[in-house]
């Protein structure tokens, strides 16, 4: 079985024979991850097309995540959450980590996390948003069961089995529609960096930053920027301390001449020619070049959250393919083929919000349908506005999409 076919399973502690596999049966995972077990299990698990293997296999790229949600602050109710720099609720999320691992590698990637321990009892919609936030970004997650729910699971226990069935749902709702993971991701910011050595840190927590602030972005690996199209973008934030190596310092000067944002750090502005002009933001300094603009702060970045916000206002929220209002904490990801597009939002509050969500779109299209996990597609009616079309959402709890063709 080719690797971008497999659907991941780490073999639960708990489960000791070819017993357990039934469980399995009916269900999207057909590869599983069972260390010294794999032997034991392989013959069984074979009549059931599932694929055994001891450790995850080398033609897919598996990062390590976290496990996604709110982050809940010590001493507080388990309902409350932990706020981050913006005031609103953390966010644990590994969408930015998927878009980064593949943006680096033509590898289908897998996402390996485990339930924390201290979880308490784990409902499934836990679980179907630990599969939801990796599969919108076009991963997969290795499924990881807790061991209290492994072993009812185990007992046969009917909560637990509707639990694994509604999990087991999600995992296929995504699987019909894998084809999502090929197209191509909407934004009009491109984030290039190696992502490496001194500039990891600041580099990656731009896109952690980024999604936070639903800033749609393109991820750009430092060294395919010189053949990554920038044509259609209306930014690109180069994050590397070291000037860019020449191919990629004249395709970023180009894209400046053709009308773009160059944004650079503070070191690298003398390196671009042009003259001085009006800055949207205070503390940056900004080069006319062509028909765009060179933008470099006035002093080094140190402050990744900072960082992304200018970078937003530098390149001017105008711009934005897609707008999400009362996201509260909802997060989306976009990506489109030719006329069609398909916008994915994952609620990490796992309840429906108080506020109706709305969804403003850059272009019109000409037809446009909404489906969540459980719910059938259903037409949904745009909105014309000054710029595109705005989409008012029914409201949903932890999932939802808009399916959109026929781009105007």
């Amino acid at each position: 079985m080719a690797v971008e076919d497999r659907v991941p399973m780490r073999w639960p502690a708990g489960w000791t024979g070819p017993a357990a596999l039934g469980l399995l049966k009916d269900t999207p995972v057909n590869c599983l991850i069972a260390g010294q077990r794999t032997g034991l299990l392989r013959e069984a698990a074979a009549k059931l097309g599932i694929t055994m293997v001891d450790t995850p296999p080398e033609d897919a790229a598996v990062i390590d995540g976290a496990w996604p949600g709110m982050r809940i602050s010590q001493g507080r109710r388990r309902d409350d959450a932990e706020a981050g720099p913006t005031g609103a609720p953390w966010i644990d999320s590994n969408g930015w980590a998927v878009k980064l691992a593949r943006a680096r590698s033509p590898k289908p990637v897998w996402v390996a996390f485990d339930p924390p321990k201290d979880a308490g009892t784990l409902t499934p919609d836990r679980f179907q948003l630990a599969a939801a936030d990796v599969a919108v970004a076009g991963g997969r997650w290795i499924v990881s069961l807790d061991d209290a729910t492994a072993a009812a699971l185990a007992r046969g226990e009917a909560s637990a089995v509707e639990s694994w069935r509604k999990i087991a749902a999600t995992l296929a709702f995504f699987e019909k529609r894998k084809a999502w993971r090929d197209w191509t991701p909407m934004g009009s910011l491109a984030v290039i960096s190696d992502f490496a050595g001194d500039n990891e840190f600041m580099a990656t927590e731009v896109l952690n930053l980024a999604a936070r602030r639903n800033l749609l972005c393109q991820v750009v690996d430092k060294a395919r920027a010189a053949q990554f199209p920038l044509s259609g973008l209306r930014a690109a934030l180069y994050v590397d301390k070291e000037a860019p190596p020449a191919p990629v310092f004249e395709k970023l000067a180009g894209f400046a001449r053709g009308g773009g944002t160059v944004i650079v750090p503070a070191a690298l502005a003398a390196k671009f020619a042009g003259t001085p002009a009006a800055s949207p933001i205070d503390g940056y300094d900004v080069r006319a070049l062509g028909k765009g603009r060179v933008a470099a702060p006035k002093k080094e970045w140190d402050d990744p959250f900072v960082l992304a916000a200018d970078a937003h206002i530098l390149m001017s929220r105008r711009y934005d393919p897609v707008n999400i209002f009362n996201a509260g904490s909802v997060f989306v990801n976009c990506a489109e083929r030719g006329p069609d597009a398909v916008i994915q939002l994952v609620n990490f509050a796992r309840r429906e919000s108080a506020n109706q969500i709305s969804v403003a779109v850059s272009k019109s299209y000409a037809r446009a349908r909404f489906l969540t996990l459980t719910a059938d597609p259903a037409p949904l009616k745009p909105v014309p506005v000054e710029r595109g079309v705005e989409f008012h959402l029914p409201p949903f709890a932890l999932y939802a999409a808009l399916e959109l063709g026929g781009a105007k």
